[in-house]
């Protein structure tokens, strides 16, 4: 493999792509040039699947792969790749048995890249899934009198001339076929097959331009369906599915439509934009455009409704002065910029470390932060099940009604803050100027009173504490800082007994020749869970017990009491095994 992704970065040199100047139109008679480096994607595809270093080693067809249901009550599917997905079952029958899938996913990011092997950012590889990079463009500036709308537009239309030179010569293989000789099973064999682009994976605001919507204020935004805007967190309705007939259907009645308020009011109705998608060409004929589009955990969640909603929310409105020294207690302290990672630390860690601190607004924190942190959890897992994306599901419901109803309840204290600002403002005024007509004046008149601020920025934390798995610390001065005896969880004497402890002390003992690994603990019980933030609670017990190493099962971090709250807490969200592991134990 590693002489094979040597040959592809030789292959891949920046050099060798070919060069071309995008004319693009701007409102009307305006032409901007940009200039394009990118490679046709139908070449580089098969130039890939018929490597000889690669013969034999390749998904030829879908795979279904079972696993037995952790209560032993019959089997349920497992999807660890792509070919063992359901789409790409569902473009296999449509193909029929004789024919073969292409799979592609199309990774896309605006991010600057230098001349400099910017393929080999992009390009990641697996024993199952490739990639190569296929083009780069300078940026869409921005003029000093653009209005935002032309340019919206502008850049969508760029953006779907830079992707027709990619994927332009795949049309033709799309629609009919394309052959293709490769080795399967110790033979080779000659394939027909259909390469179609089944997999969407970008940021929100490259969605938009794929999809050529009109963007988030728009009254139909979601790329997939056609959810009004403002009942994206309604996970009880159902609305129909965009589709890429519906799509070209729409675009046609444009033509025959009298007038230019017709022609806006009818593209408003589905957030379309006027624009000719290159990717209709390349999808649809066996699996549907718009359902190519991947949730994104990183822009979604860490960097989006948490990193950029909440947690400054929180930090503006819920934790005062000593509330943030307490957190900072437990590893939060300033910093510039909130890496993902980080952003992560905090999520997991923050419902168990507020506990306490907040109990006027914690009925509604505390279950929010708790079920976006096991939706992040769950996501991040490298093998699902039928019963993982169930309870995904089940966790973004609970997660929609938490947010729901803490929405309603920042509403309700935005309005009275605002109201609170009005009352002081008049009873100003009414020292001011006494109880005149001008005072009356003032109270039917429509104006609001100004500098009213809904919000502040953004404070930057750091998180510093990490624990690594199935390494356990124990230390009489860890790094001159003290005592430090990291915590397990523990098998018991039945398979469904699960204990926990804090590790004192690990030996070895030699009894007749034999060895045996013997650790000396405090067991903890265990309180049941919270009934908001659903953490397990322990308390530290007194006695030492002798347990064998071989009963210890994972290393877990649990938090100590704190001055807030007087109970011990598991940290059951830092990986997605200790949180399944977890799930059932009452």
């Amino acid at each position: 493999m590693h002489q094979v992704l040597e040959k592809v970065a030789q292959w891949e040199d920046i050099d060798s792509f070919e060069k071309k100047t995008l004319r693009v139109p701007y409102k009307t008679d305006d032409i901007w040039e940009y200039s394009l480096r990118y490679r046709e994607a139908l070449p580089a595809i098969l130039h890939l699947i018929e490597d000889l270093d690669l013969q034999g080693k390749l998904h030829m067809y879908p795979e279904k792969r079972y696993v037995k249901c952790p209560n032993g009550n019959g089997i349920m599917c497992m999807y660890n790749e792509v070919n063992s997905a359901n789409d790409w079952h569902e473009i296999q029958d449509a193909l029929g048995k004789k024919k073969v899938v292409i799979y592609v996913c199309v990774y896309a990011d605006a991010t600057q890249l230098n001349a400099f092997g910017p393929q080999r950012q992009k390009r990641k590889g697996t024993s199952n899934i490739n990639c190569f990079f296929t083009f780069n463009m300078s940026q869409v500036p921005r003029q000093k009198n653009d209005d935002s709308s032309h340019l919206a537009m502008h850049r969508a239309r760029v953006y779907h001339e830079a992707v027709r030179q990619v994927f332009g010569s795949m049309e033709g293989a799309a629609k009919h076929r394309i052959k293709f000789v490769c080795e399967h099973n110790s033979a080779i064999h000659v394939y027909d097959s259909h390469p179609t682009v089944a997999m969407n994976i970008m940021d929100l605001e490259e969605r938009y331009h794929v999809a050529c919507l009109l963007g988030v204020q728009s009254k139909f935004s979601c790329p997939i369906c056609l959810v009004p805007s403002d009942q994206q967190n309604n996970f009880w309705g159902t609305w129909p599915a965009r589709t890429q007939k519906d799509a070209r259907a729409i675009l046609q009645q444009l033509h025959h439509l009298p007038t230019k308020k017709a022609h806006h009011e009818l593209l408003s109705t589905y957030s379309l934009r006027d624009i000719s998608n290159a990717f209709f060409g390349v999808c649809s004929y066996f699996f549907d455009f718009y359902r190519t589009f991947t949730a994104d955990p990183l822009h979604e969640i860490e960097q989006g409704v948490y990193g950029k909603h909440i947690w400054p929310w929180m930090l503006e409105s819920i934790l005062d002065k000593d509330m943030q020294t307490h957190v900072d207690m437990h590893g939060v302290t300033a910093l510039k910029y909130i890496t993902v990672h980080e952003h992560n630390s905090i999520l997991w860690y923050l419902a168990p470390i507020v506990t306490g601190l907040s109990t006027g607004i914690e009925h509604l924190l505390l279950p929010l932060l708790r079920h976006l942190g096991c939706i992040l959890v769950l996501m991040r897992l490298d093998i699902h099940t039928d019963d993982t994306l169930v309870l995904l599901e089940e966790k973004i419901e609970l997660f929609s009604i938490a947010a729901q109803m803490l929405h309603m309840a920042r509403e309700r204290d935005a309005v009275m803050h605002i109201q609170a600002r009005m009352d002081a403002a008049e009873e100003r005024a009414l020292f001011e100027i006494g109880e005149s007509g001008q005072l009356q004046a003032s109270r039917n008149s429509n104006a609001a009173p100004e500098h009213i601020i809904l919000g502040s920025p953004q404070h930057s934390i750091h998180i510093s504490a990490e624990y690594k798995n199935n390494i356990m610390h124990i230390s009489p001065n860890w790094r001159n800082s003290g005592l430090r005896h990291d915590h397990a969880m523990i098998q018991g004497h039945h398979s469904n007994k699960l204990m926990f402890a804090e590790v004192a002390a690990m030996f070895q003992i030699n009894i007749s020749g034999m060895h045996h690994k013997i650790a000396i603990v405090k067991f903890y019980q265990h309180l049941g869970h919270h009934h908001l933030s659903d953490y397990m609670e322990l308390e530290k017990l007194t006695d030492f017990n002798f347990v064998f190493l071989d009963s210890f099962i994972h290393s877990v971090h649990i938090l100590l009491p704190t001055s807030f709250y007087a109970r011990s807490i598991v940290q059951d969200l830092a990986d997605g095994d200790m949180y399944l592991c977890l799930i059932h134990t009452k």
